[in-house]
């Protein structure tokens, strides 16, 4: 039995896309490459979202506070008062 590394079989994945595109007669290879584009395209949406997410997270977690009608019901965080000054 010969097993594959992780790397092999990631090879193997790719091979097989990149066959199925070449030998499919309705397949051109801008259809190939703009396919590849979209889908590096949706990660990076992906991820930016993860991030921003993560980011709010962590400003929760460090103090930062917001006003947020929801929160402020649900958890009975009172809502901020301006200083008289302003």
């Amino acid at each position: 039995m010969n097993t594959k590394t992780y790397e092999e079989q990631r090879r193997d994945r790719l091979s097989e896309a990149i066959t199925d595109y070449l030998t499919d007669e309705q397949a051109t290879a801008r259809r190939c490459y703009e396919d590849m584009l979209a889908e590096v395209e949706s990660w990076i949406a992906y991820h930016a979202c993860n991030m921003k997410k993560a980011e709010e997270l962590k400003s929760l977690m460090l103090g930062e506070r917001f006003y947020d009608k929801e929160l402020s019901d649900k958890w009975g965080v009172p809502v901020p008062k301006m200083p008289g000054r302003y």
